[in-house]
């Protein structure tokens, strides 16, 4: 018995110790006195019975509280999915974003890479950035080399590749965050 009421003491805190330690009193007093009637007996049974219903009282204030602050966490709760869902979300389309935009400057430094090359043609250019693209899954991408590379083309001219990626084609939830826009890359490199 004393346990349940150590239990309940550290449960409550201070105040259930002082309750504790008054009912343990009266319970060695009571053996005491069992012989004789005496006057404190009878308050120190309504203190008993108060004591229990403290207990009681406590435990149902306890489970009350608790209920409350389910009710607390289930609103915290829906307060916060949606917030982490949308963080969620917008980091793996930032992270689309970001690789469609490094494939086409991939695409684009390629291009401009054999087109600059002595001997080399805006056919060949194109071929080799589409393969990059293809290779890294984007389409709809559009080419764009300027000026056009022929045998004619004077060396040292400052050739430029662009590759306009759309961002509808190539990830779901840019194309509702950015509805229309292309990501571009540009690469600009000297005719040998």
């Amino acid at each position: 018995m004393r346990h349940l009421f150590r239990l309940h003491a550290a449960v409550f805190g201070q105040r259930i110790l002082h309750l504790v330690t008054v009912d343990l009193l009266f319970r060695q007093q009571r053996t005491r006195w069992a012989h004789c009637q005496h006057p404190s007996l009878d308050f120190q049974r309504r203190t008993v019975k108060d004591l229990s219903s403290v207990f009681t009282s406590l435990h149902f204030r306890h489970r009350s509280r608790s209920k409350q602050r389910r009710g607390v966490a289930a609103v915290e709760f829906a307060v916060c999915v949606p917030i982490l869902t949308l963080v969620v979300f917008g980091a793996i389309e930032l992270g689309n974003g970001i690789y469609a935009k490094q494939a086409g400057t991939a695409a684009a430094y390629e291009a401009a890479r054999i087109a600059s090359a002595t001997g080399g043609t805006e056919l060949e250019a194109r071929s080799r950035a589409d393969a990059v693209l293809q290779s890294l899954q984007i389409t709809g991408a559009v080419i764009t080399i300027s000026p056009p590379v022929d045998a004619t083309l004077a060396r040292g001219t400052m050739i430029q590749v662009s590759v306009s990626i759309p961002s509808e084609d190539n990830s779901g939830g840019l194309a509702m965050i950015m509805p229309g826009r292309e990501i571009v890359s540009n690469v600009t490199m000297i005719k040998q």
